[in-house]
């Protein structure tokens, strides 16, 4: 089946008159949005605040006012709606110069509550990396000598700016220090770097810091999981701050990394072992697990276990108005 960038209710209706297992379909997404687009419309979160969903179908872009754009309602299901055999992009141009702005914090919520500031100065990528998960590279040797440029602070923000030459893109970068240091609780280090039409040094540093990509050295008996949470920018510090009480009071750990479409993703760590015998064990907690499921990590024992619990943090993470 080949779809289209949206459709009119007449052509659903030639779709549907015309039978066959595409006409079927139609008619029963239709079916299914008219029944809910009241609900659709009231409750499900706007696009306006999460440009890029993280998990959950896009029911939204079925509505008329969307263009029953059924591509895009089907893309980002994770393969459990159908499969893209073939698709048409739309593509963006490559900047011809970017400065990275390295930005320390004292800590990761910290970091996020910065973030709505810093999306309004408009960069082209922002990525949010707990210092403990540099952890992994550092025990191994790995990219040391970037590492070493990596300002104090124990979470950071890496600021990308793209434009057409240095002096552009720096200007930006230092427009943003000024509305930084002019905050009451300013962030004390900021590094700046600059390159022409190429990724910095730090980009090959992050990829291995996220431990689905590069496992860290077995050192514990704990088991990874990895979930990621989505919500508004300006939630983003205080969502961090529950979710991190919610594993401490679970007797878990986790490290936090987070990119420009107010993503946050948590690498957390449940140990299987009684502390006393060394005994198997999967973490005590009030009510049952649920599983949770990760196309990058299956089943995610680490997270598995708090996902009920999730809904329980004082601050709704995901903003619905």
């Amino acid at each position: 089946m080949t779809l289209k960038d949206g459709y009119s209710e007449d052509e659903i209706d030639s779709i549907i008159a015309a039978g066959g297992r595409q006409g079927e379909i139609f008619d029963r997404l239709r079916n299914l949005r008219d029944r809910y687009s009241e609900q659709i419309r009231k409750q499900y979160p706007q696009t306006r605040h999460m440009p890029r969903r993280v998990s959950g179908y896009n029911l939204d872009d079925l509505l008329p006012e969307r263009g029953f754009n059924l591509a895009s309602a089907l893309c980002g299901s994770e393969g459990t709606c159908m499969t893209v055999l073939q698709a048409t992009l739309k593509l963006t141009d490559n900047v011809a110069h970017r400065t990275l702005m390295v930005v320390g914090f004292d800590n990761v919520a910290m970091a996020g509550d910065h973030v709505p500031l810093i999306i309004e100065a408009g960069p082209i990528a922002l990525e949010a990396i707990d210092k403990r998960l540099f952890q992994h590279e550092a025990d191994q040797h790995m990219n040391e000598e970037t590492l070493e440029q990596m300002p104090k602070g124990d979470a950071f923000l890496m600021i990308e700016f793209g434009g057409e030459n240095a002096e552009d893109t720096d200007a930006q970068a230092r427009q943003l220090i000024g509305r930084l240091q002019r905050l009451t609780a300013h962030p004390a280090i900021i590094r700046l770097f600059t390159t022409r039409n190429t990724p910095t040094a730090f980009g090959p540093c992050a990829k291995p810091a996220w431990g689905d990509r590069f496992p860290a050295a077995r050192t514990t008996t704990a088991l990874a999981g990895l979930g990621r949470r989505r919500g508004a920018a300006r939630k983003v510090g205080n969502y961090v701050r529950d979710i991190k009480q919610l594993y401490k009071s679970t007797a878990t750990s986790a490290q936090f990394m987070g990119i420009s479409a107010r993503v946050v993703s948590i690498h957390g760590s449940i140990s299987i072992y009684s502390p006393k015998k060394g005994s198997k064990r999967i973490a005590t907690l009030p009510r049952k697990p649920l599983i949770w499921w990760s196309p990058m990590a299956g089943r995610c024992p680490g997270n598995t276990v708090m996902a009920r619990r999730v809904a329980n943090c004082s601050r709704e993470c995901t903003d619905r108005n």
